[in-house]
């Protein structure tokens, strides 16, 4: 005879035997179609996945400072903080942008097509991947200046180009 803790705790394994088969069932039938799914997680943020491993490796290989509670990597936009001033430290034209913060949002494991992940260039890069930011910054920098803020940075961007001579006035 069991005690109601063991047999909640039978009752908590016997469920998540039966999410995984059906998780497994799921990725059968897709596969069956020819489409090429895995588990990911996906940014509720910025809909931005996260390979299968991201929760296991969770302090190890991602999230490094971000607390115990997984959560996601992805940046945004932090659209208070006022753009650089063209004062002469600029040396590249990716340096002009707006802020960029770790929301922390909350990932949702989901079962998606990571063929059309890749095709659409919706994977999420870690921060131990990407220490300077420059790959992360490709995600953003298009999201910044399709913003209706990003006039401002898109004219900043185009005096700077043209006190470099990149552009005529």
């Amino acid at each position: 005879m069991l005690n109601e803790q063991e047999e909640a705790r039978l009752l908590a394994n016997v469920q998540s035997i039966t999410d995984r088969l059906a998780l497994m069932d799921a990725i059968l039938a897709k596969h069956k179609m020819g489409i090429n799914s895995e588990m990911v997680f996906r940014c509720g943020r910025s809909g931005l996945y996260f390979r299968g491993d991201y929760v296991r490796e969770w302090g190890k290989s991602s999230g490094i400072g971000l607390g115990p509670d997984v959560c996601s990597e992805a940046l945004n936009t932090d659209y208070d903080t006022p753009l650089p001033r063209l004062d002469g430290s600029i040396k590249r034209i990716e340096q002009i942008a707006f802020g960029v913060e770790c929301p922390k949002s909350q990932v949702d494991a989901v079962l998606e097509d990571v063929d059309a992940i890749t095709r659409e260039n919706l994977w999420a890069v870690k921060a131990i991947d990407d220490p300077e930011i420059t790959d992360r910054m490709k995600i953003i920098r298009p999201k910044q200046l399709r913003n209706p803020r990003g006039t401002a940075l898109l004219a900043i961007q185009t005096e700077w180009a043209r006190q470099k001579g990149m552009v005529n006035a």
